[in-house]
């Protein structure tokens, strides 16, 4: 199920190059990079602070678990849904203003919520705060289709991204505690406004240049279904489980606060296996690195469900949270590979966080009617699902690499 080897990737090679080491679509500078961290870091903060998010709105607004996880998704799907369905043409727009108006309606949505408080009017500006962090996402995902090596782009992103998760999933609580559940909005506006801080410095030029989008850099269209379908397997059941994850440990043995902080330090562990990700990059190929973080996190997962008792239980929920932050940067990267100019980027991205928001619906049918032995069976059948249909993508994936050495003058 490997793909065959792909060239080494030199230690210190540059952060922005086109293929063959040629200069990047864009202007080789760092400041990309931080650019690249900072927005997916606010992108993904709804998701990683989900408990926190539905928790301060059952609290606050005094909703039942229904409406915050009907409210909590329509910020998610829209977010999906942008980077789904407007994000190949938003790829090649402006990046200052893709990202100025991604920033702009972050902040705007969440400085509503704040004043809103009705069940119909948190959807609305939701939906707002959602289009937002999904421009972001756009520009993230175009961003790093343009580096050099989207591994180590997506690899910092996602420890970025977790780093951020962990620090509001501990400082929330106190900073809801003492200044009322509205503080949770303040919260995510004020991330809004730092994003803003980036738009100055952006160019006006399009995301994507007339070089990326001749096509040489894009693999087939029948591979680009594959490499979704790939990962909307894999995520569906992983998500599936996570949305159930803290009751499973609760009722492996664990006490509910020992359970929260479980998957926090499991988030801590994210950070690590995240940032070695981007320290390896492809030196393993492609499929191996997806394979052996997606199949680990599977088999933790699938120990959690079984009920081994609190220890046990505790071990694979910290085992399961550091390994698919291993695996994600991989998954996303093969997204940004698979076609050089961004758009199917924010198809695939848009697609894989649309996983992540369907999964919790489709763990509770999956718990309500076979229990948690239905669940674990999904997981292993979604994951190794998913990583059959991911091996021809990585093959592709290796053999252009193999012709572009081949081509490359001197080679």
């Amino acid at each position: 199920m490997t793909e065959p080897s792909s060239p080494a990737v030199p230690a210190a090679q540059p952060l922005l190059a086109g293929a063959g080491g040629a200069p990047a679509h864009g202007p080789a500078r760092r400041g990309h990079l931080a650019v690249i961290c900072a927005t997916y870091a606010v992108a993904a903060i709804v998701f990683n602070v989900a408990p926190g998010f539905i928790s301060a709105l059952i609290d606050g607004y005094h909703f039942t678990e229904t409406e915050a996880g009907l409210v909590a998704t329509a910020d998610m799907l829209a977010m999906a849904a942008t980077g789904f369905l407007a994000g190949p043409a938003l790829a090649r727009r402006s990046r200052r203003r893709l990202l100025g108006a991604g920033a702009a309606l972050v902040a705007l949505g969440n400085a509503l919520s704040v004043v809103v408080g009705s069940l119909g009017g948190l959807l609305a500006t939701r939906v707002v705060a959602g289009v937002g962090t999904g421009l972001l996402l756009v520009f993230a995902n175009t961003m790093a289709a343009t580096t050099r090596n989207p591994t180590r782009s997506y690899g910092l992103a996602t420890m970025t991204a977790t780093v951020v998760g962990a620090f509001l999933l501990v400082v929330t609580p106190m900073v809801v505690s003492a200044a009322g559940y509205e503080s949770f909005f303040v919260i995510l506006a004020v991330f809004g406004a730092v994003v803003a801080l980036f738009v100055p410095g952006e160019p006006a030029a399009p995301a994507a240049t007339p070089a990326a989008e001749t096509g040489t850099d894009r693999l087939s269209p029948a591979l680009l279904r594959l490499l979704s379908v790939a990962a909307m397997a894999m995520m569906v059941v992983q998500s599936a489980f996570y949305a159930f994850a803290q009751q499973a440990g609760e009722d492996a043995g664990l006490s509910s606060g020992a359970a929260g902080a479980v998957l926090s330090v499991g988030y801590i562990g994210g950070i690590v296996t995240s940032a070695l990700a981007a320290w390896l990059g492809n030196r393993w190929g492609r499929w191996t690195p997806v394979a052996l973080g997606m199949v680990l996190q599977a088999a933790a997962s699938v120990v959690v469900l079984s009920g081994p008792g609190a220890t046990v239980a505790g071990a694979a929920l910290i085992a399961q949270s550091a390994t698919l932050f291993f695996g994600i940067p991989y998954l996303l990267a093969l997204n940004a590979e698979a076609d050089a100019s961004g758009r199917f980027s924010n198809i695939g991205v848009g697609l894989f966080f649309l996983s992540l928001a369907v999964g919790p619906f489709v763990g509770g049918l999956l718990l309500d009617a076979f229990g948690y032995a239905g669940v674990a069976v999904a997981v292993v059948v979604g994951t190794v699902a998913g990583l059959i249909a991911l091996a021809p993508v990585t093959r592709a994936l290796a053999a252009r690499d193999a012709d572009r050495t081949t081509a490359a003058p001197g080679a």
